[in-house]
């Protein structure tokens, strides 16, 4: 992952602009995001990634976390995380998840459905119209081997008859 891609995540996470995230805006980004850690766990989270014992994330500290989550690309239990955060803690991935995983990062509500279904079909090997977590897990680590080859390409990028989209907090059709 890129400085700039994970400046572009701490800056969502810092609803306030103040150059840290607390807990009330590690919170807010978490309910967004669809999930419902209690108070106490997020407490727990920013306290376990807040080397300093300011209270608060600051960049750096996010960057190391980040840093280290990415460089353990690997870990089956990180990205089952990863996979609940899409799926709303549920067993696949439906365009109704996309959608607000997309919308939180920025993207258009209006984004057309055929195209969520398009960057469905990308990842979805059984044709169910859904992602399960093998898919998932599948697609993830192609994503990371074309990163890696080319940090310039996009996070999300599906190639179709109709044209090419390619989704980094702002929707693109190419």
């Amino acid at each position: 992952m890129s400085e700039a891609q994970i400046k572009e995540m701490f800056d969502l996470f810092d609803a306030d602009g103040g150059g840290t995230i607390n807990v009330a805006e590690m919170t807010t980004a978490f309910h967004q995001m669809g999930i419902s850690d209690s108070i106490e766990e997020i407490q727990s989270i920013v306290a376990s990634v807040d080397t300093d014992g300011s209270g608060e994330i600051e960049y750096s500290e996010f960057k190391s976390m980040i840093q280290k989550l990415v460089g353990d690309k690997d870990s089956d239990e990180e990205m089952q995380k990863v996979f609940h955060l899409f799926s709303g803690q549920k067993d696949k991935i439906g365009v109704s998840d996309l959608r607000r995983i997309l919308v939180y990062l920025g993207e258009s509500e209006s984004t057309p459905d055929a195209i969520l279904h398009e960057l469905i079909q990308v990842a979805d090997k059984d044709g169910d119209g859904l992602v399960s977590f093998p898919e998932f897990h599948s697609m993830m680590k192609h994503m990371v081997e074309m990163e890696n080859i080319n940090a310039t390409k996009p996070s999300f990028r599906v190639d179709s008859p109709r044209g090419s989209y390619s989704f980094i907090r702002k929707y693109n059709q190419e």
